[in-house]
């Protein structure tokens, strides 16, 4: 089968297409994020826009013997709206969804002979379910109030300036740099 006569030439296209469109949205989340002072949700949000980029290259580098040809496809996107725990959540679900639909991807590509585009799906999908994962664990610590804090003493960092705090939360400014407590996040890989 040729890939111009295939479901999978349409499957990659919407893929590319979905990559680019969460990764809009997930910039525009990290901007509110930024914006109401939580590096850290800001953060997780624009690393998982850089990964997204990454997967609708790949994507679309498939797609490159199909050069000045159109594709046309039908596909439905989110659109959320709401506080940082919504967004969260929202972008928790998005990421399961499209975990499940590249692995059934994945088997039609490689039931039509698309070996390559198989394996992609299949890659792409076991990280759309660690996104997911991560905006559920964010999630619950906004949603119970744990982000910045902890049981326990632990260590925070300061993401703009490397300040280091030993407490149950954060300062509630920096007294490095003056950055709110929301620029605080965990010390050993709390920054989501």
């Amino acid at each position: 089968m040729k890939l111009q006569d295939s479901k999978t030439k349409e499957h990659l296209m919407r893929a590319f297409a979905g990559e680019c469109q969460a990764r809009t949205r997930y910039l525009l989340v990290a901007d509110g994020a930024e914006r109401e002072g939580c590096l850290t949700v800001c953060r997780a949000f624009r690393q998982t826009a850089k990964e997204e980029e990454a997967h609708a290259r790949a994507f679309y580098r498939l797609l490159a013997p199909l050069a000045g040809s159109q594709i046309e496809f039908t596909a439905a996107y989110p659109v959320h709206g709401g506080d940082l725990g919504a967004s969260l959540r929202d972008a928790q679900e998005d990421e399961y969804r499209e975990w499940e639909l590249y692995a059934a991807l994945s088997q039609i590509a490689r039931d039509e002979g698309f070996l390559q585009a198989a394996a992609l799906f299949l890659a792409v999908s076991s990280v759309e379910k660690t996104h997911g994962d991560r905006f559920g664990q964010l999630a619950a610590q906004v949603e119970g109030g744990t982000l910045l804090r902890a049981r326990e003493a632990r260590g925070w960092r300061c993401q703009r300036c490397g300040f280091p705090a030993y407490d149950c939360a954060p300062p509630q400014n920096c007294p490095l740099c003056g950055g709110g407590q929301g620029g605080f996040a965990r010390s050993g890989g709390g920054e989501g």
